[in-house]
């Protein structure tokens, strides 16, 4: 084979050529990539609520909040209900045992 003799502005064509080729290859991997972004931020964003339905959910939380009891008002409402519990059972105890005496009166008779 004939060696070919390159000259300097062979050799610069050859790597403006290049250059632009690579240009080109970036721009579009550039472009290529933004385009990914955008659907995914579309994806992500598609889902997400909006400041107006974020304020609704947080009044109806605090409505929740606002309508529990406190602990404090928990245990003063089973202190009542215990209390209630044990006066009847003392009612009921005091029948029986008066009941059981006037048995054991009828028959030790």
């Amino acid at each position: 084979m004939a060696k070919k003799n390159i000259t300097i502005n062979d050799l610069a064509d050859l790597m403006q050529k290049g250059f632009v080729k690579a240009e080109k290859d970036t721009d579009k991997k550039i472009d290529d990539l933004a385009v990914m972004v955008q659907k995914g931020f579309a994806e992500i964003t598609g889902d997400m609520a909006t400041k107006s339905e974020m304020n609704k959910r947080f009044e109806q939380v605090d409505k929740r909040l606002d309508a529990m009891v406190t602990k404090a008002e928990m245990n003063r409402r089973f202190d009542g209900l215990e209390d209630r519990v044990l006066a009847s059972h003392q009612k009921r105890i005091e029948k029986l045992e008066a009941e059981v005496k006037d048995l054991r009166e009828m028959f030790a008779m």
